[in-house]
């Protein structure tokens, strides 16, 4: 898997960009730097002035199975993948998970069928030119449909800081399936590399907002429940407190 971040200079004035978009809605003067306008908006968390930039990626070598979890993004984000119809894909690779690898039985029998579908690709494509006259792209699409989701392919994706937030949020956490985990944490390695200032808010979504709301937590973080109970308790337990000062009664404990 390679992930390239592709308008490095771009994301690097990201806050400048910004703060020269959103200077107008103060009539902020020329004196203060457009960089740290950017940067008040960015802790503020108002976004609207960061829409005008996109951080733009190169992927390759990536499931086409995790392409189809990034393109589920659909606000502030913009994608453009590898065609299947358009590029002859007799040669495809497949992406084999670990456990599959490490087991000899499940190993082989994958193998087998990798390389029965290569011949099954080949085969079609060679049918349908030699009887059928249907040569590249009207091939390439009917024969496609035989390559594993799992084959690899490569993508070109921009986010908003927002979109790109939103996607580490979802995709860092360790319920994410294993591939779009990793691809996550490669983009936002390129990212920190040229914008080290994102390193708070790239991150799973039960360390930005410090509570887990996962069906199925895998208890890094306490429960939004648990957290609003602890809430609750350390409210009484304050009020109590400065009841017991005045010399008033105690409420019960919960």
């Amino acid at each position: 898997m390679r992930v390239e971040l592709l308008n490095e200079e771009e994301v690097k004035n990201l806050f400048k960009t910004w703060g020269d978009f959103s200077r107008v809605c103060y009539n902020t003067g020329e004196k203060v730097a457009s960089e740290n306008i950017g940067k008040h908006c960015f802790n503020a968390k108002h976004f609207s002035g960061s829409r005008t930039t996109y951080i733009n990626f190169k992927i390759s070598d990536v499931p086409r199975s995790t392409i189809d979890q990034l393109a589920r993004k659909t606000v502030g984000m913009v994608i453009n993948v590898r065609s299947q119809r358009y590029c002859d894909e007799s040669n495809f690779e497949m992406y084999v998970p670990e456990i599959v690898k490490n087991n000899d039985y499940l190993k082989a029998i994958w193998e087998t069928h990798i390389t029965q579908c290569k011949f099954v690709y080949s085969e079609t494509k060679r049918i349908l030119e030699q009887e059928y006259n249907k040569k590249g792209e009207q091939a390439n699409e009917i024969a496609r449909g035989i390559l594993p989701i799992d084959t690899f392919s490569q993508c070109t994706v921009g986010f908003t800081i927002e979109g790109l937030i939103d996607f580490m949020n979802k995709r860092l956490c360790v319920r994410s399936q294993a591939p779009i985990r990793r691809l996550a944490k490669k983009m936002k390695l390129e990212v920190l590399n040229v914008l080290p200032e994102l390193a708070d808010v790239l991150v799973p979504i039960c360390e930005a907002q410090l509570f887990c709301s996962e069906m199925k937590p895998c208890g890094k973080a306490p429960s939004k429940q648990e957290v609003l109970a602890i809430m609750d308790y350390g409210i009484t337990m304050a009020q109590n407190n400065l009841k017991s000062a005045m010399g008033d009664k105690p409420n019960e404990e919960k």
